[in-house]
């Protein structure tokens, strides 16, 4: 029993997967963990499809594999997640109703009338929001920086 547990735990730590405390808590290492640019279309059913468009023509898939960032579209027609490859994204829409959709918006912080774009970094704390497309200059700029504040468009402020 003891030998099993020591080799869970140096399986673990090895990994690198997690790492113990001193308190022997097991804390999430988050290096692998791609950050996230969420385009959340929501403004109106006209603009939502050319708002998603705008941002994702300014795409460079390999330098977003490079800075590790995977991107994902929320509308209220869908939800779909892109995976950055050399080539080219992998995209997989997620079937899911309209309230769904939605509901996982909502969870994103994004309002249900307006166009924003939010980054979260690897650690899945928002690092950056806007009402407009964004460069991925600016993106990457937030990663480079290793910035720890929130940056905000003050005209993107989101009501929640």
């Amino acid at each position: 029993m003891f030998r099993t547990a020591a080799l869970i735990s140096a399986l673990i730590l090895s990994t690198g997967t997690a790492c113990a405390t001193n308190a022997g808590v097991l804390q999430r290492n988050y290096s692998t963990q791609s950050h996230q640019l969420i385009i959340c279309a929501f403004s109106s059913m006209e603009s939502d499809a050319d708002f998603s468009e705008t941002q994702m023509k300014s795409v460079d898939w390999p330098d977003y594999l490079r800075h590790n960032v995977t991107i994902t579209e929320l509308s209220r027609g869908r939800i779909t997640n892109h995976t950055p490859t050399i080539l080219g994204p992998i995209s997989n829409e997620l079937q899911l109703t309209q309230l769904q959709r939605l509901n996982s918006a909502s969870e994103y912080g994004c309002a249900k009338n307006e166009n924003t774009v939010v980054f979260l970094g690897q650690d899945g704390i928002e690092r950056g929001r806007w009402s407009r497309s964004v460069s991925q200059t600016e993106v990457f700029e937030l990663i480079e920086n290793g910035t720890a504040s929130v940056h905000r468009n003050r005209a993107s402020e989101v009501s929640r």
